[in-house]
């Protein structure tokens, strides 16, 4: 019996001290501004990249931040607008940044621009995802590019011409999910593009914005 209450006290003891360190965990939150050294106030997207730096977009250029201080890319370094939408870093290393002059590449020596259709008002880049086989998506006035090895590729959501494309995610497993225009989410697989249903919801009118 003493030995019971013993265990018994020692398991509680255990797990008191396991939900006292759980409810002790504190989280340090530290805002980073111009006034920290980000080169402009209107962020528009984040990523980290192989070596862990954040690189941060902006209207004013982009900002990579190392922990300690930042350094800034703008016309001056190479970038085609100083207006970066978004940024991802692909499964080599390389850093890209959706302007409003296009799609552009950082290898960490050049920046290098890609025209993604003929009238530059189409080729405003909002949202970049890459995976983890190389391809970089881009979105640009609702339509998917597809970039690897060079080559960029008009990707068609569902097989839909007339289907705007409003949001692009690279999920962990590698898989492409896409929100378009009034039709829902779909979801590429190896066997096509598969609707995302959403239990109570309609697709049709379904507009999504971010994934």
């Amino acid at each position: 019996m003493r030995t019971s209450i013993h265990n018994s006290i020692v398991w509680f003891l255990f797990m008191l001290s396991i939900t006292g360190t759980a409810y002790a965990q504190q989280y340090n939150f530290f805002n980073l501004s111009v006034n920290e050294g980000l080169i402009q106030s209107q962020a528009g997207g984040i990523t980290q990249d192989k070596q862990g730096h954040l690189w941060i977009s902006t209207q004013g250029g982009v900002s990579r931040y190392d922990g300690k201080r930042f350094v800034h890319f703008t016309t001056k370094e190479g970038l085609p607008s100083n207006t970066v939408f978004s940024l991802a870093c692909d499964s080599r290393g390389n850093m890209w940044f959706g302007t409003d002059k296009g799609l552009t590449l950082y290898n960490g020596r050049k920046f290098i621009t890609y025209t993604l259709h003929p009238q530059p008002q189409d080729n405003i880049v909002s949202q970049l995802a890459a995976d983890s086989s190389g391809n970089v998506y881009a979105l640009a006035r609702g339509k998917l590019f597809r970039f690897n090895n060079g080559t960029i590729e008009n990707i068609l959501v569902n097989a839909d011409a007339s289907l705007p494309v409003t949001a692009i995610a690279v999920k962990p497993s590698g898989t492409l999910w896409c929100g378009t225009l009034n039709k829902g989410v779909f979801i590429q697989t190896a066997k096509g593009w598969t609707p995302l249903s959403f239990p109570g919801a309609d697709n049709n009118g379904f507009r999504v914005r971010r994934l």
